[in-house]
């Protein structure tokens, strides 16, 4: 479903993002053991984040922690942001179902909103935008009805949609990141591309398996 808010301007090169909060180092994990987190140090590294971007020239919106919601401070999962519309999505673990709720009033001052529908799930994390694809990662987050209605939602808008299994990492984005042009960075040990076959990968080192998770 989609609401029928019409388009508000917003700045070019406009980001969203929302503290780390105490709880924190209750996230969920998976893919790799749980260690402890240092909560003074994972904040001081975001703001680091927020003014480098700052020093970028890209107007940056920061949001308070969300109490409740340990891993709310990763705002890609819970909606898909195009230059046309914003993709609310269905997260595919039930402690982090409120928080597409919570970025959904911010959201909508920018652009019109669509949502993906029960029981499909769709994460953010899972949905790498190459041009006019968006590649889509078929994973424990999200399911083949999620990537399905994703593809119907879009295309009207002129998007088309391709499958990625992923396995060995939580995400999609994870395991690869779009370059630009016809590069990509990617672990092919996590995440199949057979489906962008005319794209070129540059591989990750062995060493450095979450190599490709890098912000572009």
């Amino acid at each position: 479903r989609s609401s029928h808010a019409k388009p508000k301007s917003d700045s070019a090169g406009g980001v969203l993002l929302r503290r780390p909060g105490p709880e924190l180092a209750s996230c969920e994990l998976s893919h790799v053991d749980r260690t402890p987190i240092d909560l003074g140090l994972a904040q001081a590294q975001h703001a680091g984040l927020c003014a480098h971007l700052e020093g970028l020239g890209l107007t940056v919106r920061v949001l308070d922690p969300l109490t409740g919601f340990p891993d709310a401070c990763f705002v890609e999962d819970p909606a898909l942001v195009l230059p046309e519309v914003v993709v609310i999505g269905r997260l595919g673990t039930a402690s982090r179902m409120g928080e597409a709720s919570a970025l959904e009033p911010v959201l909508a001052e920018l652009r019109p909103l669509m949502h993906i529908e029960a029981p499909n799930t769709l994460e953010g994390g899972d949905v790498l935008r190459v041009e006019d694809t968006l590649l889509t990662g078929l994973s424990g987050r999200t399911n083949h009805g999620g990537m399905r209605q994703l593809a119907h939602l879009v295309l009207e808008h002129g998007y088309r949609v391709k499958a990625a299994q992923v396995e060995g990492a939580l995400h999609l984005k994870t395991a690869v990141t779009w370059l630009g042009g016809d590069t990509l960075l990617a672990n092919r040990r996590w995440v199949q591309l057979e489906r962008m076959g005319d794209m070129r990968v540059l591989d990750v080192h062995p060493e450095e398996p979450f190599g490709a998770n890098v912000l572009k």
